[in-house]
């Protein structure tokens, strides 16, 4: 199993496609996480008791393109939920400051709206 490990490493290490899908483990996510510019997820609605899960990351830096909701009913007559989502990272400057906006209390934006963009919320004051 840890030749198989480093075997895909070296391979991923050397790979000069222009996409490569990584369907981890943990230790497999944790290192190439920060070089993932695409997550397609898949979400579960369900508790199970796991040693490994995803990795939190946080949601400011991407995007959610698209998520779909599917149910599916299984022999034992529980249905189940799961999602597919699409999350692509923002692009972002390293030396740009975060744009401020002005929000005066009677805007109708909500706070989904606003989250898509990598802004600082100012409220308006008088």
């Amino acid at each position: 199993m840890i030749l198989k490990f480093i075997q895909m490493i070296v391979f991923l290490e050397n790979t000069t496609t222009q996409k490569v899908f990584i369907f981890g483990g943990g230790t497999i996510y944790e290192k190439y996480f920060d070089k993932c510019d695409e997550m397609f997820i898949t979400e579960v609605d369900t508790i199970v008791e796991a040693d490994t899960k995803f990795p939190n990351f946080d949601e400011n830096n991407w995007e959610l393109v698209s998520r779909e909701e599917f149910k599916k009913r299984r022999k034992t007559m529980i249905t189940i939920m799961f999602f597919y989502a699409l999350h692509k990272k923002r692009k972002r400057c390293k030396n740009m400051e975060k744009v401020k906006i002005i929000i005066d209390s009677s805007s109708d934006l909500t706070n989904e709206e606003i989250n898509k963009y990598d802004v600082e919320v100012v409220p308006l004051t008088f």
